[in-house]
């Protein structure tokens, strides 16, 4: 059905063919999530997913983070920039430059004699994107080649630097990813959980 713009609609999801469901965290926890179509304008809504009209209009985004169980919603305009969110559980580290770094940094800088591991690495620096993650894109790297990173906050190493947690007596050890044929990947850090990921691109 289309979206009434100025009507305050609730939704929640459900996993295992509705065996469970989750909502919002609040006063009582998993309550409804509740968001509002800007004026003017309308959507969709088919098997869960939000559908844009055809002309680039605003709408808003319906989210779940499965490593924090979360649900999120965006209202993002027509140019597809954030303009209203609930990612406030995901501004943990607001005001402060959360940096990727790690052994793939001379590669993206194309010269093999940069030093890696740097805590403020300018190509490291990540923003905010769509589901609320933060991210950096970098490229140049060799194909088909592993590389270690971390993350670190205001370029210091502290205890705020960020690693994985495949190992419960190192808890903080250096990630990992490998680069497809392109040599271009996604870094992403999840600011509520501190989890860190990766995808090619």
């Amino acid at each position: 059905p289309n979206l009434v713009a100025n009507k305050l609609y609730e939704w929640k999801i459900t996993l295992d063919n509705g065996g469970t469901w989750i909502g919002c965290p609040s006063n009582p926890p998993d309550e409804n999530c509740k968001f509002i179509l800007p004026d003017n304008e309308e959507g969709q809504v088919l098997r869960g997913e939000f559908i844009i009209p055809a002309t680039p209009t605003p709408s808003v985004n319906l989210m779940f983070d499965p490593s924090s169980t979360k649900l999120l919603s965006q209202q993002v305009d027509s140019n597809g920039a954030v303009t209203s969110s609930s990612c406030d559980e995901y501004q943990a580290w607001s005001g402060h430059v959360v940096r990727a770094t790690g052994t793939w940094t001379p590669d993206a800088h194309m010269n093999a004699s940069y030093a890696p591991w740097q805590p403020d690495e300018p190509l490291g620096v990540m923003q905010q994107g769509a589901t609320c993650l933060l991210f950096v894109q970098v490229g140049n790297l060799q194909p088909h080649t592993w590389y270690e990173w971390k993350v670190t906050i205001d370029g210091i190493w502290g205890r705020d630097s960020y690693g994985c947690n495949d190992d419960v007596n190192d808890p903080d050890q250096d990630c990992s990813f490998t680069t497809d044929a392109t040599g271009n990947m996604q870094l992403m850090f999840n600011p509520a959980s501190n989890v860190l990921s990766s995808k090619p691109i």
